[in-house]
């Protein structure tokens, strides 16, 4: 007679253990890591947002004739030898489309539940009219709109911002 023996190979429950103990820290940590990473892309986000939007004002303030209103945005530059804005600022208020939101009194001079991003435009003209001087325009866009809904006074309280300046020959 043969005897037959049978050799059967697996895992102990203790290996077991240990691989599901290692799978739900690993798993545990990623998800840990989730929302960082999501608040990491929203920020990203309105950061590239911010820069798009700077790069429309600028091209905006350079259409505008001297001493005029700009087109899209409306902000008014001041003529040389006129009022520094440099505490006041113009401050217009813009929705997801990137455009002024509201309607009174101005598009965009208040905030509304729309607005998502707050423009501040300080202008620095040249302080007497002849002068071969720029106007200097420093460009400064927070996140959220309503975060500081100030449009007279520079803005404190904000998550996110984005600031440039900008030197427009009016010669």
């Amino acid at each position: 007679m043969k005897k037959s023996s049978k050799i059967v190979s697996g895992f102990s429950l203790v290996e077991v253990a240990v691989a599901l103990a290692v799978a739900s820290f690993t798993l545990i940590t990623l998800l840990a890591l989730l929302p960082v990473g999501i608040h990491s892309y929203r920020d990203a986000d309105a950061q590239s947002a911010m820069v798009n939007l700077a790069t429309m004002i600028v091209r905006d303030l350079g259409a505008t004739p001297s001493s005029g209103t700009s087109p899209r945005f409306g902000f008014s530059i001041p003529p040389a030898g006129g009022t520094s804005s440099g505490v006041t600022p113009q401050t217009v208020y813009v929705d997801a489309s990137e455009m002024p939101a509201g309607t009174y009194p101005y598009p965009g001079t208040a905030p509304t539940a729309k607005s998502i991003y707050r423009i501040s435009v300080f202008f620095f003209p040249p302080a007497t009219a002849g002068q071969t001087m720029s106007t200097v325009a420093r460009v400064l866009i927070t996140f959220p709109a309503n975060a500081d809904p100030q449009p007279k006074m520079a803005p404190t309280t904000y998550s996110n911002m984005f600031e440039t300046m900008v030197s427009l020959n009016r010669n």
